[in-house]
């Protein structure tokens, strides 16, 4: 009975350290068709390196998941700690439904519509369009 209680423990721990190391935030488009834009930082691993980071975003009915692979040429990129990737998802509806991006990165700005910001440009960030 007690290593089942040691067990539950153990679990309800590791389940509060992932929700405390995830980021996620919520939109709300506006009722208009356009890109929406997320940047991610990826998150860092040891001795100050980037590691692969997952995200998932769910907008209605429809989710989508994956992991971005760290950007790795130029290799300042793997240990800069504002790399990452730019999220550009499609609105395609002019209809106000909330758009969650969550990460175990961080969420540096966005997600918001509009124009691709200044990190689309940039060599050390990916662009994941879905």
């Amino acid at each position: 009975m007690s290593s089942r209680v040691g067990l539950s423990c153990v679990l309800a721990i590791c389940t509060v350290a992932t929700i405390a190391l995830a980021d996620s935030k919520t939109y709300v488009p506006p009722p208009a068709q356009g890109d929406v834009y997320t940047v991610v930082r990826f998150k860092m691993g040891g001795f100050g390196t980037t590691q692969d980071t997952s995200v998932t975003a769910k907008w209605g009915d429809w989710t989508k998941s994956g992991k971005i692979a760290t950007v790795k040429v130029p290799p300042t990129c793997g240990v800069n700690p504002n790399s990452g990737f730019v999220l550009k998802l499609r609105h395609r509806y002019p209809d106000k439904t909330p758009l969650t991006v969550t990460t175990d990165g961080t969420i540096s700005r966005g997600p918001v519509q509009g124009n691709a910001p200044a990190e689309w440009n940039n060599q050390c960030y990916r662009r994941v369009s879905w």
